[in-house]
């Protein structure tokens, strides 16, 4: 079930929520993307790719993206900078 994010009563992301959104509705999540030197928040695609679709792209596990993210926005976890360059993507998202 998607959430939206724009719903007041919203309180987390899924993971098929747009990086847009998510960064968008929870600012927070953006030290998240950076710690993980992913090009998410200055990218084209952000509108559109959504969280599980950016996560492959990195090679990185959804569910364990979106625990982070949840951490950030919950107040738990903060990275902190000065972040390193964002790096590739490591594969294409399949064609649906």
């Amino acid at each position: 079930m998607m959430t939206d994010p724009h719903d007041p009563a919203a309180t987390h992301p899924s993971a098929d929520v747009p990086i847009g959104d998510v960064l968008e509705r929870w600012p927070r999540t953006l030290a998240v993307f950076l710690r993980r030197r992913m090009a998410c928040p200055g990218c084209a695609m952000a509108p559109f790719m959504t969280v599980a679709e950016a996560a492959a792209c990195y090679g990185v596990p959804p569910a364990e993206l979106l625990a982070e993210l949840h951490r950030a926005i919950d107040g738990e976890e903060t990275p902190a900078g000065p972040f390193a360059p964002p790096l590739p993507h490591r594969r294409a998202v399949p064609a649906e």
